[in-house]
C-alpha cells in the first residue's frame, strides 16, 4: 500500500524504496514451492508480530505485483503471479493464507479477494487510477 501511495503523492522514490529487495525480503515466503507474501513475520519478541505463523497472503501477494506493475517493473510483477499462481484452486480461488496463523486470526479458507487482485496485477491498472481530487474539476454540490 505504502508502495502505490507515495506513486501517487509524485513519489516514485519512496515507492521504489518501499518495493526493494531488502524491504520485502523479510515478507517473503516458500511452502510447497509456492513462493508469496506474508502480512507480518514473526521478529523478536518485542517486535511488532511476536509469534507470527509464516503463511502466503495471497491478497497481499498480489497487490505486491500490483505495485511493481503500476511502477512499470513488469519481469518484477510477473515473476510474483508465477509463484503464487499454483496455488490457485480448480474453481479458481486462493485461499486468504497458506497456513492458519491462531495469534492473528489469518485462515487458509477460499477466498475471492486473491483472485480479484490476481486480475489488478495482471492489468497494473484499474484502482488509483482517477485523478487526484485537486486536479478534478468541481462538481455543483457533490464537494
Amino acid at each position: 500500500w505504502a508502495a502505490i501511495w507515495a506513486d501517487r503523492c509524485g513519489r516514485p522514490d519512496v515507492a521504489g524504496a518501499v518495493l526493494n529487495e531488502a524491504a520485502l525480503r523479510p515478507f517473503k515466503v516458500t511452502q510447497d514451492g509456492i513462493t508469496g507474501y506474508q502480512p507480518e513475520y514473526a521478529s523478536d519478541p518485542s517486535g511488532d508480530y511476536p509469534g507470527a505463523t509464516p503463511t502466503i497472503w495471497s491478497e497481499g501477494t498480489f497487490f505486491t505485483a500490483y505495485a511493481f506493475k503500476r511502477l512499470g517493473q513488469d519481469p518484477a510483477a510477473e515473476a510474483i503471479i508465477a509463484a503464487i499462481d499454483p496455488a490457485q484452486q480448480p474453481d479458481g480461488s486462493f485461499a486468504y493464507c497458506s497456513v492458519h496463523d491462531p495469534a492473528y486470526e489469518l485462515t487458509p479458507s477460499q477466498s475471492v479477494i486473491g483472485p480479484a487482485w490476481a486480475i489488478l496485477a495482471r492489468l497494473g491498472t484499474g484502482i488509483w487510477d482517477e485523478p487526484p481530487p485537486a486536479a478534478r474539476p468541481h462538481q455543483a454540490g457533490l464537494d
